[in-house]
């Protein structure tokens, strides 16, 4: 019996032995592998630059001359903001934030770190602006919303130009109707056709005080665009 114990223990010892060889034979390779993965994390992890993410928030309203509580002026005020933001991230405005801050980059590449977007149920516009830098990641944000304030007010000052010369140019021609019939008036001598050129007259003067009306709305709204940038 003790024969038969002692060579179960002298099997069991020889077992020990040759897994103890077996993991020491092997050991280079599994140091091997854990210095790897170390060397490939740290290498990864050292080569991978942080991002960085900056907001900025446009207010977009109309100017109050403009203004009006309906459905129609919601469905329009929401149909710009739409337009505004589309506007933000074209060619045109990237190219001014590239020019205003210097940097070496095409418009197409500087587009793919910006989203915009509209705060729902708002009339804000938020722009998301990501770089590898936080602060140029800032200055973008800022210029680009400077750049596209002054490309809203550049379109909005031709806008209300071609209306001004517009209506101006009705105002005159009524006008001129009005001198002609009051003329008119004055040397008809047959009742009926009198009567008719007066009515006629009565029409031209409502147009003409529509028209002036329509003209001091349009000076106005011009007036108070400058103090109700998208940007303010």
């Amino acid at each position: 019996m003790n024969q038969f114990g002692n060579n179960e223990i002298d099997d069991s010892i020889i077992t020990i032995k040759e897994y103890a060889y077996l993991f020491w034979s092997w050991a280079w390779l599994i140091i091997l592998f854990g210095v790897l993965a170390g060397a490939s994390a740290y290498f990864f992890s050292s080569n991978t630059q942080p991002i960085y993410q900056t907001s900025t928030r446009l207010l977009v309203s109309d100017p109050p001359a403009m203004r009006s509580i309906d459905y129609t002026t919601i469905v329009s005020s929401q149909t710009l903001l739409r337009t505004y933001v589309e506007m933000m991230t074209e060619r045109t405005v990237l190219q001014g934030v590239i020019d205003q801050l210097g940097l070496n980059m095409a418009p197409d590449k500087l587009k793919k770190n910006i989203t915009v977007d509209v705060v729902a149920n708002t009339q804000l516009i938020v722009v998301n602006v990501k770089d590898t830098d936080p602060l140029q990641a800032a200055f973008v944000a800022d210029a680009l919303a400077r750049v596209f304030t002054e490309r809203i007010n550049q379109l909005q000052a031709a806008r209300y130009a071609a209306s001004r010369e517009s209506l101006s140019s009705q105002i005159a021609a009524m006008d001129q109707q009005i001198q002609d019939t009051n003329s008119a008036i004055e040397i008809e001598q047959d009742p009926e056709q009198k009567l008719q050129l007066e009515t006629r007259l009565t029409q031209y003067r409502q147009l003409y005080s529509t028209l002036v009306t329509s003209y001091e709305q349009v000076r106005l709204a011009e007036a108070q665009t400058s103090t109700n940038d998208p940007g303010n």
